[in-house]
């Protein structure tokens, strides 16, 4: 059952990339922006313990919520976007030989290194939640950081405040999966899976070429 767990984020790259393929943006693989990218959890990782010790685990509520989207949402993403520019740059898709392909393929090699750090983690209460649920969101989490770094790298001014904010407002949308599942609201589980998934589709076909 791990199999999806190590196998998702490797399946949803080679997907996407041939789905870019398919509409003539580019071709190939980017095997070195993955590794670059699964090369960067390493240390990041270690300052990801240090600040998720700073957080109590006994939040509830409003403030349970807000704890799993710094620990699981935000501060991943940080840290995944700050490897991003420093091992390929803002500007790396536009430059001569650049590809928005790495940029997808740099955070599926990064959320496969949080995949197996939560395997290690929480090896000894496997479960469906962590199984099948944990890596779906990070998909969609590859999905909309892939997407929305490449329209910010090619952005200026007031369009990048758009496209960070719409970053925060994906990455808040994907934390309410997570935390209607474990206070085990199945309807708005459901409900924000549901809408998480639409908007892939509908944000790639509306503002692609924004």
């Amino acid at each position: 059952m791990i199999f999806f767990n190590l196998l998702s984020m490797p399946m949803f790259y080679f997907g996407y990339s041939s789905f870019l393929n398919d509409q003539n943006r580019e071709s190939g693989f980017s095997f070195w922006a993955l590794f670059k990218g699964l090369l960067w959890f390493i240390p990041s990782m270690i300052i990801y313990l240090l600040l998720h010790d700073l957080f109590s685990l006994s939040y509830v509520g409003v403030k349970h919520f807000f704890y799993i989207f710094f620990t699981d949402y935000l501060l991943f993403s940080l840290l995944a976007m700050a490897g991003y520019l420093l091992l390929l740059g803002l500007s790396a898709p536009y430059e001569k030989g650049g590809s928005v392909k790495d940029v997808v393929a740099y955070f599926s090699g990064f959320f496969l290194g949080v995949n197996i750090f939560n395997l290690v983690i929480h090896g000894n209460e496997l479960s469906f939640f962590l199984l099948f649920v944990i890596p779906f969101i990070r998909i969609l989490q590859v999905y909309f950081l892939s997407f929305l770094m490449d329209k910010f790298s090619e952005g200026d001014g007031f369009q990048r405040i758009v496209w960070a904010l719409a970053m925060v407002v994906a990455l808040l949308i994907l934390c309410f999966v997570h935390f209607f599942y474990k206070v085990n609201m199945p309807v708005f589980f459901i409900i924000f899976s549901l809408l998480s998934l639409a908007a892939c589709p509908l944000s790639y076909y509306f503002l692609k070429d924004l």
